[in-house]
């Protein structure tokens, strides 16, 4: 469908593969237009039992693209950038059919934030997530935070998040952020032993399990993550975020 987001099908699940690796996977607008696109087609299959996400190269999404992204100041600027990824992220949430994050290599800020719009997150054995937002001074802006306190509760999600940390398998694991590790060795057919399990579940069961998540999960957030959003777009135009942007941005020319 596009250069940026490989699409394959097999049997009833289907698979995308980023492939801006030059670019560590970074996402950019034209990376959102391809999401997009494959959102598209999706939502109109209703053969669809499985979506599975992950991308190429050593570094799985490294997070917003910060040169990309670097000429919008404002807090408009943040909350228009920030409000077309986080439509995408609910898309995938309510899609019918069981999502799953499988994350190849590294995964920083808004690549851990992507991860956590799947149902699942399943981590090579190599990889490590980076809550790292909080060294341009900003807070996630996705809808990260509300989606991280849903998954390993909001003390958990706080400090991963002040401390900016990454987060290795056994931590990942016992907090109940990783569902699954995949060992690099036998790396394909320990996905496939996995995607099995959920393929072969009957697939009017697998739609109702969907259905009730989605109902235990929207409910009730849309304050909280309206209230992400608003801190996050004031960080967005500060000027200490814009000056780490452009340290780091020089640091890279150089």
């Amino acid at each position: 469908m596009n250069d940026l987001l490989n699409i394959s099908r097999l049997e009833c699940a289907q698979l995308w593969t980023l492939n801006r690796k030059e670019a560590l996977n970074a996402v950019n607008f034209e990376v959102m237009s391809a999401l997009e696109s494959a959102l598209d087609v999706i939502e109109r299959d209703n053969d669809v039992r499985v979506l599975v996400f992950t991308a190429l190269g050593e570094c799985f999404i490294s997070g917003g693209d910060l040169k990309a992204f670097s000429g919008l100041k404002s807090a408009d600027d943040g909350r228009l950038m920030a409000a077309r990824m986080k439509s995408i992220l609910h898309r995938i949430e309510n899609l019918p059919c069981i999502t799953i994050c499988l994350i190849n290599g590294d995964a920083y800020g808004g690549g851990c934030e992507m991860a956590l719009a799947f149902d699942q997150i399943w981590l090579r054995d190599t990889a490590k997530m980076g809550f790292t937002q909080a060294n341009f001074a900003l807070s996630p802006g996705w809808g990260g935070y509300t989606r991280l306190i849903e998954r390993v509760g909001a003390t958990t999600a706080l400090r991963w998040l002040s401390e900016r940390a990454r987060i290795g398998i056994d931590e990942g694991i016992s907090s109940g952020l990783i569902d699954h590790v995949i060992a690099s060795t036998g790396y394909q057919e320990a996905i496939d032993e996995h995607l099995r399990a959920i393929i072969h579940t009957d697939h009017k069961v697998l739609l109702t399990l969907k259905r009730i998540k989605q109902q235990s999960l929207f409910l009730k957030r849309d304050t909280l993550m309206a209230f992400e959003s608003e801190l996050f777009e004031r960080l967005w135009e500060s000027d200490e975020h814009h000056a780490r942007v452009e340290r780091f941005l020089n640091r890279s020319r150089g």
